[in-house]
């Protein structure tokens, strides 16, 4: 009987504005020594206390309702009570039992003295235990960070099909006490299972085997230093908006209702330049109250930009028909011109970080007529900033035209790359605010 506990790390409220406990779960602490944190859902005692500790700690992160593998520990030894609001006595005594367990040279205590009443770990690695994570959540101890090679992300699924390198299938009859599940993760964020052949542990060493998980127990610790120098933040790290789609276009915008940065900006992406003058709007909306992200208008243009990071391309409902929202905000576009009886062409664009196709985040292909919309990526308005930052225009102008164009090319770096960031880079970029 193989006995697996699932997390889902990461999903409670508290993880939205703070780095959350379960960071320990992503890094070895300082002397080197594996932690882990268990989602504070009811005493985990009863099921997986001393003696009774799950065979493999799965942890994955929930996203869009898909389960990404995170990581799987084996060979895990119970140390701490979960959560219990009616023993906090019990729950001080364990965190100062561990509170010498330091990451970044900063106590447990140092980083999670916002919530005393919750126990900072619930497992640790035994000698002989061993931590796996998927291979694109990997880091090298060189730089820490993984190459842009494109893998699939490794999902936990219930009753599924497994015969696909990228899919652990968790069956619902496998649930403790006899009661089949509907879902893999309730409410409670996580869920028992017990697996009485060895399907599991033999997909595990099958991923194992092909290099699909990787083997990170005895990775080094990272550096204090280290971190705080790759991850270093940007204004918009630091607001916690450096994945918004409404920020990056509106500052976008800024910069290109200037005439010379518009006119280097369109003559790099073969739109009309130079233009004598440019007329830009931001959330421009049409009769149905559809929103283009960024519409500019010169004497011979209007280019629609739409802007995605990591929403799909959707459909949308017009007049009772179901259509591309691209195929919308071109038609409108088109009634715009022939209402108000212009000669201009129309220029379609659809901005999206470097990763965006590879990794499945545009959605339908159908949607998406990219001999109409042409793509842009993240790295080419980089590409754009970066250069404009060299010419004399930009090194003589004397006024705020361009002020903080330096920390907009900054903030476009972390989509300018051929793989979303992973969860680890995530929390490291939020540790490094902290540090």
């Amino acid at each position: 009987m193989t006995k697996i506990l699932i997390c889902s790390v990461f999903s409670g409220r508290y993880n939205h504005k703070y780095i959350g406990h379960e960071f320990i779960d992503l890094f070895p602490s300082d002397s080197g020594g594996w932690y882990f944190y268990v989602t504070p859902w009811g005493c985990i005692r009863s099921d997986f206390g001393k003696g009774s500790e799950p065979d493999y700690l799965v942890m994955v992160e929930t996203i869009n309702g898909k389960n990404d593998l995170t990581g799987i520990a084996t060979g895990v030894e119970y140390v701490s009570n979960c959560y219990s609001s009616t023993n906090k006595e019990e729950i001080k005594n364990e965190n100062n039992a561990h509170g010498s367990i330091t990451y970044f040279e900063k106590t447990l205590k140092d980083w999670f003295a916002s919530q005393p009443n919750t126990l900072y770990v619930s497992y640790k690695l035994k000698e002989n235990g061993h931590i796996y994570f998927p291979k694109n959540h990997d880091f090298l101890e060189d730089n820490n960070s993984l190459s842009d090679e494109s893998e699939k992300n490794i999902l936990i699924q219930l009753d599924a099909a497994d015969n696909l390198d990228n899919i652990i299938s968790i069956l619902g009859s496998w649930s403790c006490n006899g009661n089949n599940r509907k879902k893999l993760i309730g409410q409670s964020q996580r869920s028992y299972y017990n697996d009485p052949s060895t399907k599991f542990e033999n997909k595990v060493k099958e991923l194992i085997n092909k290099g699909l998980l990787v083997d990170v127990t005895f990775t080094s610790p990272l550096l204090k230093g280290t971190v705080k120098e790759k991850y270093t933040p940007s204004i918009l790290d630091i607001i916690g908006k450096q994945n918004s789609e409404n920020v990056f276009s509106h500052w976008l915008a800024e910069y290109l209702r200037d005439i010379d940065f518009y006119n280097f900006f369109a003559s790099k992406l073969g739109l009309t330049a130079p233009v004598t003058s440019v007329d830009v709007t931001t959330e421009l909306a049409d009769n149905d109250k559809k929103r283009v992200d960024i519409t500019i208008e010169n004497p011979s243009e209007l280019v629609l930009i739409e802007n995605k990071i990591y929403l799909n391309i959707h459909e949308t409902t017009v007049n009772g028909k179901k259509m591309s929202q691209l195929d919308v905000y071109l038609d409108s576009a088109k009634k715009h011109i022939l209402k108000s009886k212009l000669t201009k062409a129309i220029k379609t664009i659809l901005l999206c970080p470097d990763y965006y196709e590879r990794y499945d985040f545009a959605g339908d292909p159908k949607l998406w007529n990219k001999s109409i919309w042409m793509p842009v990526y993240y790295s080419q308005i980089k590409d754009i900033v970066d250069d404009f930052m060299n010419t004399y225009g930009y090194k003589s102008c004397k006024s705020n035209e361009y002020l903080y164009l330096d920390e907009f090319s900054k903030a476009l770096s972390l989509h300018a790359k051929n793989r979303p960031e992973t969860l680890r880079d995530r929390v490291l970029r939020q540790i490094a605010k902290k540090l």
